[in-house]
């Protein structure tokens, strides 16, 4: 049923009157049959307004003011941001510290933790250094570990400071046994290396006649001195014939060792130094030959 647009009106008039005019004190059925009868019109006017808000406030733009505080606050969100980023290095870097800290050192040795504070992306898996040097009793020949892992030996010393040679490096020589032979043999960098991939180690003058399988431990042997014996370095891995091992000249064999290390991830490293006296003096012709 359709209403006169006059009567419509007279309906609405009394619906006010009798929610805010002189009816006001009316209650009951009729109060609420007004409000009734008012709330979809007082909907459309609180709508209508809300929409010419927003078309004003798009219209106008802010005022210098206004872009100063918001630009204001962009500035204090990314001052926080990076705050929290800082923080979270701090954990991750307090939490690595403690894991070192809480390494067993071989017996009559001691592990001294230093952070790493330069790499050259250019020889990223091959040397960087280090902030503790030989006033905290580093020496050349010195085993280093990230984690619990042989990733190198210290080249050379200043007070404060050292650098790592790691074992990506074919200048850095170490003694290695093969716990399941007890071959001996010397580590070494391997020249042909990928860039930015998981370096590759040889060993060789193994004992031609021993049988050496994949993933065999390779640890430390302990021959010259500097280095503690039975530290862990990595697993043997196949060459690319998928032998296991190769013959020199008949003479003694040669494998490859994938380093356990993590080349990528560490901030810290532990250097393994003696209590005491260095057992061979750093650089002589018996630390040389390991």
């Amino acid at each position: 049923m359709r209403f006169p647009l006059p009567t419509l009106l007279l309906v609405l008039l009394f619906s006010l009157l009798a929610l805010t005019g002189p009816l006001a004190f009316v209650d009951g059925p009729v109060r609420r049959v007004a409000a009734g009868v008012t709330l979809p019109f007082l909907q459309l006017k609180s709508a209508a307004g809300t929409g010419v808000e927003q078309s004003l406030d798009a219209l106008t733009p802010p005022s210098k003011a206004t872009v100063a505080r918001i630009r204001h606050q962009e500035r204090l969100i990314e001052q926080l941001r990076m705050q929290l980023l800082n923080a979270r290095n701090a954990v991750d870097e307090n939490r690595e510290f403690r894991q070192y800290s809480e390494l067993p050192a071989p017996p009559e040795w001691k592990l001294v933790v230093a952070p790493v504070i330069a790499r050259d992306p250019l020889t990223w898996n091959r040397r960087f250094r280090i902030g503790k040097g030989s006033a905290s009793g580093l020496a050349p020949g010195a085993a280093v570990l990230a984690g619990n892992q042989v990733i190198g030996r210290i080249l050379d010393v200043t007070p404060n400071s050292a650098v790592v040679l790691t074992v990506a490096d074919p200048a850095c020589r170490l003694g290695v046994r093969l716990p399941a032979t007890n071959a001996v043999g010397i580590l070494a960098g391997r020249q042909e290396q990928k860039w930015h991939e998981p370096p590759i180690c040889l060993v060789t003058y193994l004992p031609r006649d021993n049988s050496y399988t994949d993933e065999e431990f390779v640890v430390t042997s302990g021959l010259g001195g500097t280095v503690p014996p039975g530290l862990p370095i990595g697993r043997i891995v196949p060459w690319e014939d998928q032998k296991t091992a190769h013959l020199v000249s008949a003479a003694y064999a040669q494998v490859l060792v994938r380093p356990n290390a993590d080349f990528t991830l560490f901030k810290f490293v532990a250097v393994v130094v003696p209590r005491g006296p260095w057992p061979v003096q750093p650089g002589s012709e018996a630390e040389g030959a390991e």
